[in-house]
C-alpha cells in the first residue's frame, strides 16, 4: 500500500485525485474508497493501491481513510522522479538500415485488408480456438484484430482446410430484411435466410475443390454459377432469388434425378434440400465460413433500437450458426460458420438463450504484455531478425531517453507516453508508430526522438476523432 493525500475531490462528480509521497498524482473514484466517503476532503491522508487501466494509466484503488490531515498546499511544486535512460541491448543498425526501417514502418496499414498479412500477422490464442472448432463467435472492440484474423484464415492454404469469407462491407441489408420466415417469431425470423447463405457458400466451396467429383461440380455450378462479381450483395441476391429450388437440387440428399417440371420452392425448402446435399457431399475437410464487417448497418441503431431489424438479423445469424453446428456435430470434419462482431453491438443482442452462446464465444482482448509482444513481432519483421525482446527492438529505433510531461515535472518512457493516448488496441499502436516514422523520415531519418513522438501524438489524436 502507498501513502498519499487527497489533492482534489469533486463530491458532485464522485471522483478526485490523490498525490503519493513520491509526488505522483492518481485518479480515483469514490467507489474505490473503503469507509465513510462523506469524510473525503482535500488534504486527507490516505493509504491506497494502484491498478493499470485499459488506457495504460494507473488509478488509485482500495483507498483507506486514515483520518489524518497533511500539511497540504495546492500550489506546492510536485516532487519529480527522474527516470534513467534505457541502457540495455539494442540492434546494431547502420544509417541505411534505420532509414529502411522507418520507411517500412511509415507504410504500415491500419486497415487489415490492405496490410501484408503473411508478413505481419501475429498469432493469437483465439486462432487455435477457431481452427480447432471451439469458437464460432469472435467478439472484440473495433481495432482489436478481427478482420486481421479473417484475412489470415482466408489466405493461408492448409491441407485439410478450405475457407471462404463473407464480408458485409457496403452490403444491401434490405435484401435480407425482406426474407423473413413467418413461421418464426422475433428475433428468429431470419434464421432460414442465414442458413441458405451458409449452405450456398459451402456448395460453392465444394465445387471449387480440385478433388470434387466433376458431375457434382457441374450440378453445383448449374445451381450456383461461379460469380461474375466479387460483390457479396450481388452474389447473395442470386442465391436468394435463384430458381434452383426443387428443380435443380431435386429431393433428398442427391443432386441427381433432376425434375423436368419446374417447381417454385420456398426458402425453407431450399434450405432443407441444401442441408441434405451438403451432409452427403461435404468433403472430409474442415470448412470455415467467415462472417466479417457486419457493422455496416449499425449507424442509426440507437434511434431505432427497440424496433431494429438489424439486431434481429444478427441474433438470427448467431442461432443459425448454432443450428448448422448441431446438424454436423457427429462428423469429424464439418462446416464451421464463424461470426466476427464488435462487442458493443454484441452487447445489444437479446435472446433467452444468449448465455449458451458463451460455449462457442471467444473474446478478442489485449493487455500490455500482448501489445508489446505484437509490436516486438512486427519490429522483428522490419529489422529482419529472429528476436522477441521488446525493449531491445523498441530502443533500436526509439530514443533511450525518457520523455517529460506535466510541465516537465514527470519523466516517462516513450512506450508509456504512447500508452497515455492509446486505447489498448493493436490499431492504435500501429497508427502511432506509423505517424512517428513518417515524421522522423522528414527529419533526421534516424532515431525517433521525444519531439517526434510528441508531434506524432497530435496527429494520432486527430486519427482517434475520425
Amino acid at each position: 500500500m502507498q501513502v498519499g493525500h487527497v489533492i482534489n475531490y469533486f463530491p458532485n462528480k464522485g471522483f478526485g485525485f490523490i498525490r503519493s509521497e513520491e509526488g505522483e498524482d492518481f485518479f480515483f473514484h469514490r467507489n474505490s474508497v473503503d469507509g465513510d466517503r462523506k469524510k473525503l476532503r482535500r488534504g486527507l491522508v490516505v493509504q491506497f493501491a494502484t491498478e493499470m487501466q485499459t488506457d495504460g494509466r494507473y488509478r488509485a484503488v482500495h483507498i483507506r481513510l486514515t483520518g489524518q490531515s497533511s500539511d497540504f498546499k495546492i500550489n506546492r511544486r510536485r516532487r519529480t522522479r527522474k527516470l534513467p535512460p534505457y541502457k540495455g541491448a539494442t540492434l546494431e543498425l547502420s544509417k541505411e538500415q534505420r532509414a529502411a526501417a522507418l520507411a517500412e514502418i511509415s507504410r504500415w496499414k491500419v486497415e487489415a485488408k490492405l496490410e501484408d498479412i503473411k508478413r505481419y500477422f501475429y498469432t493469437v490464442p483465439e486462432l487455435e480456438d477457431i481452427l480447432d472448432g471451439h469458437a464460432s463467435y469472435v467478439i472484440g472492440r473495433k481495432g482489436t484484430g478481427k478482420t486481421a484474423l479473417v484475412e489470415y484464415l482466408s489466405e493461408q492454404p492448409r491441407e485439410n482446410l478450405i475457407t471462404t469469407k463473407l464480408t458485409f462491407k457496403n452490403f444491401p441489408f434490405n435484401e435480407l430484411y425482406s426474407q423473413t420466415n413467418n413461421s418464426y417469431t422475433r428475433p428468429n425470423q431470419f434464421i432460414t435466410i442465414w442458413k441458405l447463405i451458409i449452405y450456398s457458400a459451402i456448395c460453392r466451396l465444394i465445387a471449387d475443390d480440385p478433388r470434387c467429383d466433376p458431375l457434382i461440380a457441374r450440378t453445383i455450378n448449374k445451381a450456383f454459377p461461379p460469380p461474375e462479381s466479387d460483390n457479396l450483395g450481388t452474389i447473395v441476391e442470386k442465391w436468394i432469388s435463384g430458381d434452383f429450388g426443387l428443380t435443380v437440387l431435386g429431393t433428398g440428399a442427391s443432386l441427381g434425378g433432376l425434375r423436368k417440371r419446374k417447381v417454385d420452392a420456398t426458402i425453407q425448402q431450399k434450405v432443407e434440400n441444401l442441408e441434405s446435399f451438403v451432409k452427403k457431399h461435404c468433403p472430409q475437410k474442415q470448412i470455415l465460413i467467415l462472417f466479417d464487417e457486419l457493422d455496416e448497418d449499425y449507424k442509426e441503431i440507437f434511434e431505432t433500437y427497440q424496433k431494429s431489424e438489424y439486431l434481429d438479423l444478427l441474433t438470427s445469424l448467431f442461432k443459425a450458426v448454432q443450428d448448422v453446428r448441431s446438424v454436423f456435430k457427429s462428423r469429424s470434419a464439418s462446416p464451421l460458420p464463424v461470426v466476427f462482431l464488435r462487442d458493443d453491438i454484441y452487447d445489444l443482442l437479446q435472446d433467452p438463450d444468449k448465455n449458451k452462446w458463451r460455449d462457442l464465444e471467444v473474446d478478442l482482448t489485449w493487455n500490455d504484455e500482448g501489445i508489446k509482444a505484437l509490436l516486438a513481432y512486427r519490429l522483428s519483421r522490419v529489422f529482419g531478425v529472429d528476436e522477441g525482446d521488446f525493449e531491445k527492438l523498441w530502443y533500436s529505433i526509439f530514443t533511450p531517453r525518457p520523455l517529460t510531461y506535466s510541465n516537465d515535472n514527470k519523466d516517462i518512457t516513450s512506450y508509456a507516453y504512447m500508452n497515455m493516448s492509446a486505447q489498448g488496441r493493436p490499431r492504435d499502436y500501429i497508427s502511432y508508430l506509423k505517424e512517428c516514422a513518417s515524421i522522423e523520415r522528414k527529419r533526421s531519418n534516424s532515431e525517433i526522438g521525444a519531439d517526434t513522438i510528441k508531434d506524432a501524438d497530435k496527429n494520432y489524436s486527430n486519427y482517434l476523432r475520425k
